[in-house]
């Protein structure tokens, strides 16, 4: 997404089955791939194009890019001072908004060029997890929005801001998530209960900073 990402178009319906098989639920697909696994696409698009069901505006600016899950469209953005992570559904019809951290910007990093919203929301079910620019972490209800709990990965946990922020998309596997606050003494990786956000382990022997990737799993 562009540095000010105002609006977003909406030129095809969410065709949901009920395993959800249109879902794009985080940061480069179901597997973290940039593979869909839909099927029965058309070959070309209609001469006049597709038709255009709705656009959405307001939601600030950033570098994220939107999830998909069921009937729901979830994006973030920087609106003035604050990190904002909106929930809107099929039509481009606001569901619900909540103010998530102060956004990664001018205010408190004024020597990076690039102010705005960064990682992609997670979502596991029916929740959704953000970590903001500045290292707040947060599992919020797909439903309504509510904060259910949250984490300073950097006051709580050790963790050191990037010169350019936290840009990861958190990683759930199983009960687990998976995030890297990039402590310099307790490690760079940390799971998390992703019910609770206790902490389960950290990697204590390796205590590299973070970075602006998003992990993935591998067997």
């Amino acid at each position: 997404m562009g540095r000010y990402m105002t609006a977003l178009i909406l030129a095809m319906s969410l065709q949901v089955a009920s395993v959800h098989a249109a879902d794009w639920p985080q940061f480069r697909g179901p597997n973290r791939d940039g593979k869909s696994p839909e099927t029965g696409l058309v070959k070309q698009w209609p001469a006049a194009g597709p038709g255009l069901i709705g656009t959405i505006s307001g939601v600030g600016g950033g570098f994220s890019s939107p999830a998909v899950a069921g009937e729901c469209i979830y994006i973030t953005g920087k609106v003035g001072d604050d990190l904002k992570i909106f929930c809107f559904d099929g039509s481009g019809k606001k569901i619900w908004e909540r103010t998530h951290a102060s956004a990664f910007g001018e205010a408190n990093a004024p020597h990076s060029p690039y102010p705005g919203a960064r990682a992609t929301p997670t979502i596991d079910g029916d929740m959704i997890y953000l970590l903001g620019g500045l290292g707040r972490l947060t599992a919020y209800r797909t439903s309504d929005g509510e904060p259910v709990w949250s984490v300073d990965v950097v006051g709580e946990l050790g963790g050191r801001v990037p010169p350019w922020g936290y840009a990861e998309s958190v990683l759930i596997d199983g009960e687990k998530l998976i995030c890297t606050p990039g402590g310099e003494k307790t490690g760079t990786f940390a799971a998390l209960d992703k019910k609770s956000g206790r902490v389960l382990w950290r990697s204590s022997e390796v205590t590299e900073r973070a970075e602006y990737s998003s992990p993935i799993l591998i067997e």
